[in-house]
């Protein structure tokens, strides 16, 4: 809360968002954090047939859990919109994302998260 102005004593505020340029910070919930899914970019494919609507497994970080994503967009190949089962907190900008099989045996692909996908509530 130093530098922001926030007094202490109230429900948790997370960092929801950063402007740099504008030099602003939004705060809000827990629940502000919830994305409806993830823009991935850079992909690299081991399975190339993944459709839109397949179900996969998505990984966001080395010891992050494997969370149930529908493939919801593929661009040329080299960027896919994942739509979340279930809301999910966002993950920051440039992480890895790793997707496996809806069995968990077999790595599909990956690339660098792009954009969080904000619900249709907070836009």
């Amino acid at each position: 809360r130093r530098g922001l102005g926030l007094r202490g004593g109230g429900p948790k505020q997370y960092v929801i968002d950063v402007d740099v340029e504008a030099r602003r910070v939004q705060v809000g919930s827990a629940d502000d954090l919830l994305t409806s899914g993830v823009q991935v970019g850079s992909m690299t494919w081991v399975d190339t047939g993944v459709s839109v609507g397949d179900e996969l497994l998505a990984q966001c970080s080395a010891h992050g859990a494997r969370r149930r994503v529908i493939v919801r967009s593929i661009d040329d190949g080299r960027s896919v919109a994942l739509e979340w089962a279930r809301p999910e907190p966002a993950v920051a900008p440039g992480q890895s994302v790793v997707l496996y099989s809806d069995d968990d045996r077999r790595v599909i692909g990956g690339g660098l998260l792009v954009a969080s996908i904000t619900p249709a509530h907070r836009r």
